[in-house]
């Protein structure tokens, strides 16, 4: 088995001399402006019947369904293909739950709009809001994760905060029950050293520094992965699982992909998405058949998706997730190549973003969440049109993705290569850790857990490292 902090072996994708000459021009030019501009990574997310995209210059656009105002656009008109949402830039990260949307800009504030019957956008009221509304007391936020009515973000310093919906003790304070949801956001108790969060349907789930996993609320379909029923309001620990390099949960199932690359899953499997072939519902944790090489992995409704190092997406449970049956174990989703992102949702239907920035959907479409200008439903990808149905929608080519450099960091990142081994040095730990080669696929992608680390690459070429905000470019002749 490979550690977090051992040699990982990817695919390289080979180009000519001409592609990358102007592929480091490129870099010049867009480090020469950098002061000036924002860019960030482009990112996805799928809510209860609406879909988000954040583009690389921080802003945000969304479709589908409106009634409470979760597109952001000041209407609660259904729109069929992307709006841009209204008044947020310099975003650097989003998150979408059944009818409410979230955001996290640069400056580590919290940003959130649509439904607020549980005190889900974290304002201090119970009104919905057609546009972004800052959400209370919080700073230095690293990332945010929602749940269908509840959302979780983790700090810089390790701790982990939460609001909304408190109905199964999902905000892990000690308390549980609808009398208990908080309109601002309160601490987890006695949880620290996270390095990630994610969100189920009424559970949530993080990832310690040690590579363990802990998780609380709903566990009536053992999403807990503690061998039990029992619902939970305070953190407990998923059992027999080490070495996890990222989780995802989906609204009554949750998965983790340990740094060997594998897959595991545990709770509800009636429609098959815990991907071990059968319909049985799992108290404690199986590996999810014939899946190894992945770089990430995103939980929905009922369905799981994952990426592979080549590029490729793959799917298992209800077809909404990109089949036209349900499947115990993963099947490829035809028609995708050369992804660099994955999101699938709190309803049925999924989103995948390509190394060109162009965005591609799938499933049901009953709210126009496609963004084809259609309701008709859809079993294979389709491209993501964009405003008015006029051209697609383009998020920016992840080849030109220059991070702003984190001037708070006090450690200077530098990298070099020598026959394909990429030697790291002024790692951050706890931040991430992603290498892209020259077409902009994820090669590698983690989490720094030491301050020098090496990772193997199968081929010679240009590589982009980045830790957090830091970025340094390297090329093995």
């Amino acid at each position: 088995m490979i550690k977090r902090n051992e040699f990982n072996r990817i695919n390289h994708l080979c180009c000519c001399g001409t592609t990358v000459l102007s592929f480091i021009i490129a870099l010049m030019l867009t480090e020469s402006v950098s002061a000036q501009s924002f860019t960030t990574l482009p990112m996805i997310a799928v809510g209860g019947g609406h879909s988000v995209a954040l583009k690389s210059d921080g802003t945000v656009w969304a479709w589908g369904l409106n009634v409470w105002g979760q597109l952001g656009d000041g209407t609660t008109t259904n729109h069929r293909t992307p709006v841009q949402v209204s008044g947020l830039t310099r975003v650097t990260a989003i998150a979408a739950g059944m009818s409410h949307t979230v955001a996290l800009k640069s400056d580590g504030t919290v940003w959130a709009w649509g439904a607020n019957s549980f005190g889900q956008l974290g304002n201090g009221t119970t009104t919905n809001s057609r546009v972004p509304v800052k959400v209370s007391g919080l700073s230095d936020v690293s990332s945010i994760a929602v749940g269908e009515v509840h959302n979780i973000v983790l700090k810089k310093d390790g701790t982990v905060w939460t609001w909304g919906s408190n109905s199964c003790g999902e905000l892990g304070n000690g308390t549980e029950g609808l009398l208990s949801n908080k309109t601002t956001p309160i601490q987890v108790p006695n949880l620290t050293d996270v390095l990630a969060i994610a969100a189920g349907g009424a559970h949530s789930v993080v990832l310690k520094n040690n590579g363990k996993v802990w998780a609380w609320g709903m566990n009536y379909y053992r999403q807990l992965g503690d061998g039990t029923y029992i619902d939970r309001s305070t953190p407990i620990q998923v059992q027999n699982l080490n070495d996890v390099s990222a989780i995802t949960a989906g609204s009554k199932h949750t998965v983790a992909q340990k740094s060997d690359g594998t897959v595991w899953a545990w709770g509800d499997n009636s429609n098959r998405q815990l991907g071990d072939g059968s319909t049985t519902e799992r108290r404690t944790l199986v590996q999810v058949f014939g899946l190894s090489n992945i770089t990430s992995i995103s939980a929905g409704e009922d369905h799981t998706v994952a990426l592979k190092q080549d590029g490729t997406a793959w799917a298992w449970g209800s077809h909404w997730g990109g089949t036209e049956s349900d499947n115990g174990s993963p099947a490829q989703i035809i028609g995708l190549s050369i992804v660099t992102s994955i999101a699938s949702g709190k309803y049925t239907n999924t989103l995948a973003v390509k190394s060109d920035g162009t965005v591609w959907a799938w499933g049901s479409n009953n709210y126009g969440q496609l963004g084809d200008e259609t309701l008709t439903v859809s079993y294979r990808p389709i491209q993501v049109l964009g405003t008015n149905g006029v051209g697609y929608l383009n998020l920016g080519s992840i080849q030109s993705f220059i991070p702003e450099i984190n001037k708070e960091n006090e450690k200077q990142l530098t990298a070099y290569s020598n026959n394909g081994v990429v030697y790291i040095s002024g790692l951050k730990i706890g931040l991430s850790l992603i290498v892209y080669n020259i077409n902009g696929m994820i090669t590698y992608k983690g989490i720094a857990t030491e301050e020098k680390m090496e990772v193997q690459m199968l081929g010679r070429g240009m590589y982009i490292v980045t830790n957090g905000k830091n970025t340094v470019k390297i090329l093995d002749k």
